[in-house]
């Protein structure tokens, strides 16, 4: 509910990441509405995590994954494998929450085949019987240039 931008916001889970949720709460001893809970030493009481910086840190460590691996650089994979696999802009920008699509038109570039997709859509069969054939055009070009136009 607590967003960088203050507007709280649903954020969609893939089934699988749902089912892994599932399977890490069940998995805990503890009652609790988290998923993921931190034990102080010496404490009883497991509590949910209010800074997973610590601990991110330290899942790289045990995991022997680059320590200059951010938790924010996940979520640029995500929007970069979005926009390559040819989710629109306007979709991955609601998914990372972005008030404006100027924060997410960043990984517009990752997504060239969209232009051509889009263009491609003028390719089908039913538009030249909508705007016609090349000879129409030529046809409008020549009256276009008898009456002085260029």
């Amino acid at each position: 509910m607590k967003t960088k931008n203050g507007s709280p916001r649903r954020v969609p889970l893939t089934i699988r990441t749902k089912e892994l949720l599932n399977f890490l709460k069940n998995e805990t001893r503890e009652l609790s509405q988290y998923v993921f809970l931190y034990r102080a030493r010496g404490s009883l009481n497991a509590v949910p995590y209010k800074n997973p910086f610590g601990s991110w840190k330290t899942a790289l460590r045990r995991s022997n994954i680059d320590q200059s691996l951010h938790l924010h650089d996940l979520r640029h994979t995500f929007a970069s494998r979005l926009v390559s696999s040819g989710v629109p802009i306007y979709d991955v920008s609601k998914l990372l929450g972005h008030k404006s699509i100027t924060m997410t038109m960043r990984y517009a570039h990752l997504a060239p085949a969209a232009f051509d997709t889009a263009i491609g859509t003028l390719e089908k069969e039913d538009q030249h019987e909508m705007y016609g054939e090349f000879d129409q055009v030529l046809d409008f070009k020549t009256e276009k240039e008898k009456r002085g136009g260029k």
